[in-house]
């Protein structure tokens, strides 16, 4: 598993997706949110679509399908995940879509 932390308050660990044919990448991010809050945990796939010549790129991520990688980790079942997820409050993203595109500059 890759690891980053960013900020202190965000960290980033890249893990195998559940999906057995599916080579993008499976997120967790864990947040650490201000006093009084709990931390959060998002598992995120993330699909990307480069669209080649036209300069567009197309990314949709999901929770969904990521249930497997959650349950693990709190049932202590997974050696990577368990530490990363713990005990924190998990959220769930059902989609988010982002499109890049260049555009011309009049």
């Amino acid at each position: 598993m890759k690891s980053r932390t960013i900020d202190g308050d965000i960290s980033v660990h890249m893990v195998e997706s559940p999906i057995d044919d599916h080579p993008m990448p499976t997120i967790i991010m864990k947040i650490n949110m201000p006093f009084m809050y709990a931390r959060r945990v998002l598992v995120n796939t993330h699909y990307t679509v480069n669209e080649g010549r036209t300069g567009k790129i197309s990314t949709v991520s999901s929770s969904l399908l990521n249930e497997q990688i959650r349950d693990d980790a709190k049932n202590k079942k997974d050696e990577v995940t368990s530490p990363v997820i713990n005990d924190e409050v998990v959220a769930f993203n059902h989609i988010n879509y982002i499109r890049v595109e260049t555009r011309d500059r009049e």
